[in-house]
């Protein structure tokens, strides 16, 4: 399982790589500090600035990025359940986001981090599984949704 565990490694770290990228190009300015208390989910929806949207994503793929450092070629284990974490943190910045133009792309960020996560797990259980064509395949779908993150909230 070297090999299989070495590429689940590295393709994890290549994920959080990309989202560390990404946190230079999408600080947004800082929300106005003379909004009023935090509207309900509904309202938030309709009211939910572009700005303040991207502010939550630049803060989130941030925090996502600092999981770079405990990805290891020599646990793939810890590696798998970092990229675990990734994908809860990438969930986490859609749930908060409701500003709908920045919604529609995390909402894709989130689901591709969340097939990418399910399908590396499968190869981890079952090294057979592993098929090159369709990592790549994921992995290329996952950069490209958060491109159009980092365009959008650039």
């Amino acid at each position: 399982m070297g090999k299989y565990a070495l590429r689940s490694t590295l393709v994890v770290s290549a994920v959080i790589v990309a989202a560390a990228a990404l946190t230079g190009c999408t600080s947004a300015p800082a929300p106005s500090s003379t909004a009023a208390a935090t509207p309900t989910k509904t309202a938030q929806a309709s009211t939910q600035t572009h700005e303040a949207a991207c502010t939550i994503v630049a803060a989130g793929l941030k925090d996502v990025a600092s999981l770079q450092s405990e990805v290891s070629t020599d646990n793939p284990t810890k590696s798998l359940a970092i990229l675990a974490e990734v994908d809860a943190k990438v969930a986490a910045i859609d749930e908060k986001v409701t500003n709908e133009k920045v919604k529609a792309l995390t909402s894709d960020a989130a689901t591709s981090v969340h097939a990418y996560s399910t399908y590396l797990k499968g190869v981890m259980e079952n090294p057979a599984n592993l098929d090159v064509n369709e990592i790549t395949s994921k992995a290329q779908e996952l950069a490209a949704k958060f491109t159009a993150v980092q365009k959008e909230c650039a």
